[in-house]
């Protein structure tokens, strides 16, 4: 699991790292700007049926002799070998469930996510995101001196780097036992694939609130205007920014390039980073 000291930040200051999030225009959406309402979303909602599972190794189901056990502790007797007979039975249910995700869907349900990303330019960002570059993105900054200490403003806004790889989070025995630290490396770890969004993740497990409330007038810092915006929502996103004092922006492309560029923005114009 990646360190957030340790990421590679491309967005950032003296003081600030800088996280972002594509969206679309929706009143829903909008309120993110004017009370700091924001999307904790169920797995289950992800684009991706492979998110958030991981690769449960045969060490991992009960063995016939923790069967015997939990019917001692529960002061019943069995045989060796009807434990044995349970555990494969277990063992076969469990398998059909990881098999076709049922497995992972308790502890799924229990888990809302809310997801930024350090790749605000990305073409594909806008695309999938942010309604087809109609929508707009949200710019967010983190104070580098408070973000580890426990009683700041990111004690629950917590972004931790996302690590991509080929292959899933493995669980065994141990990580039953004592699950945590796995439970944390399967909900930060995804498929190299995806690693184009640079995404970071905030959890806020037990919780069956998909929206909450974060201190949005702490994090904010900019906004940003998709390319296609119509004209329509951006005089309603400027309204809401300007009431906000936001400072609003918006996305061109790059004359004769497939890159997009934020006129005059402090990070995000690349007209002036790749000139100076």
């Amino acid at each position: 699991m990646l360190n957030i000291l340790e990421y590679p930040f491309v967005y950032q200051d003296e003081n600030y790292i800088y996280l972002y999030k594509h969206q679309p225009i929706t009143d829903s959406r909008l309120k993110l700007l004017t009370e700091g309402t924001i999307s904790f979303t169920k797995p289950e909602k992800f684009n991706d049926p492979l998110d958030c599972v991981g690769n449960i190794d045969e060490s991992h189901h009960y063995s016939a002799e923790e069967i015997k056990k939990i019917f001692k502790d529960r002061g019943a007797k069995i045989s060796r070998k009807k434990a044995e007979k349970k555990a494969k039975k277990y063992k076969d249910s469990e398998k059909r469930k990881i098999h076709d995700l049922s497995y992972f869907k308790e502890m799924n349900d229990r888990m809302g996510i809310c997801c930024l990303n350090h790749n605000p330019l990305n073409i594909l960002m806008w695309s999938h995101y942010a309604d087809f570059h109609k929508g707009f993105l949200t710019e967010f900054k983190f104070l580098k001196r408070d973000l580890l200490k426990s009683n700041s403003v990111y004690a629950k806004f917590f972004p931790i780097p996302v690590s991509y790889s080929n292959k899933m989070p493995l669980v065994t025995l141990k990580d039953r036992l004592k699950s945590e630290e796995k439970i944390l490396e399967i909900y930060t770890t995804k498929s190299e694939e995806w690693s184009y969004e640079k995404e970071f993740r905030i959890l806020r497990p037990y919780t069956n609130e998909p929206i909450q409330k974060i201190p949005y007038t702490d994090l904010i810092c900019t906004v940003i205007g998709g390319i296609k915006i119509s004209s329509k929502d951006e005089e309603k996103l400027k309204k809401i920014c300007s009431k906000n004092k936001i400072p609003y922006f918006r996305v061109e492309r790059i004359f004769n390039n497939y890159g997009l560029t934020v006129p005059n923005h402090p990070r995000l114009d690349r007209t002036i980073s790749e000139t100076s």
